[in-house]
C-alpha cells in the first residue's frame, strides 16, 4: 500500500481529515464555470462591482409537510422579527435595486426551474444598511433549512457562483437563467 510508510495513528488522521474536506466541499467544474462566466460577464464584473443589495434564500422540501412547516415558521418568524408584514416585493428578483431602502418578500417558489435552485425556497430581499442583522438573524434561526445569502451587483453569475455564501448543504444551481452580466444591469423577465 502506498501509505504504508505512515503510522497507524497518522493514517487514521488523515482518513478522518480527507472525509471531513470531502464532506463539506461541493465539487464544481472550474472550467465550465469560467468558460460561462468569461463568455456571459462583461469585464466590469471582474473589476468588482459595487454590491448593491443582498437575497437571502431558504430552501425547503416541498413535498415534505415537516419541512414546509418548518419553513413557514421561520418565514413568518422573520417577517414578524423584522416587521416587513405586506411588504411584498414589487421589484424583479434580479434587480440590485440600489435605492430601495426596505426589506421585502418576494412570493414563494414551490415550482423549481423559475429561478436558479433545484427545489422549493423563499426569500428576502436585504439592502445593505440591514445586511448584518438580517443575516445574522437567519442563520442563528435557520434550524435544519440551508440558506444561501448572495449579493445583487448586476453580475448574476458572479453574484451567484462567486460572491454567495452556503450555511448548511451546498445545492447546485441552475446559472442558465440569469441573463444579467454587467453592474447594474436589471433583467426584463
Amino acid at each position: 500500500m502506498w501509505l504504508s510508510w505512515l503510522p497507524m495513528r497518522q493514517m487514521v488522521v488523515l482518513v478522518v481529515v480527507l472525509g471531513l474536506v470531502s464532506s463539506h466541499y461541493t465539487m464544481h467544474d472550474y472550467n465550465v464555470i469560467a468558460q460561462t462566466t468569461q463568455r456571459a460577464t462583461s469585464a466590469d464584473c471582474n473589476d468588482y462591482p459595487q454590491l448593491m443589495s443582498y437575497h437571502i434564500h431558504v430552501m425547503f422540501w416541498p413535498k415534505d409537510p415537516t419541512s414546509v412547516a418548518s419553513a413557514l415558521s421561520l418565514r413568518n418568524d422573520f417577517i414578524t422579527r423584522f416587521e416587513i408584514f405586506n411588504m411584498n416585493c414589487t421589484i424583479n428578483p434580479g434587480d440590485p435595486a440600489p435605492n430601495k431602502e426596505d426589506m421585502c418578500v418576494f412570493p414563494i417558489d414551490w415550482d423549481q426551474g423559475l429561478t436558479p435552485f433545484p427545489t422549493a425556497q423563499f426569500s428576502f430581499f436585504i439592502p445593505p444598511e440591514h445586511h448584518m442583522e438580517a443575516t445574522t438573524y437567519i442563520l442563528q434561526h435557520r434550524g435544519e433549512h440551508d440558506v444561501y445569502i448572495h449579493p445583487n451587483s448586476g453580475c448574476e453569475i458572479y453574484d451567484h457562483l462567486r460572491w454567495g455564501v452556503w450555511a448548511g448543504r451546498t445545492w447546485p444551481l441552475d446559472v442558465s437563467i440569469l441573463d444579467c452580466h454587467y453592474p447594474g444591469c436589471v433583467p426584463d423577465h
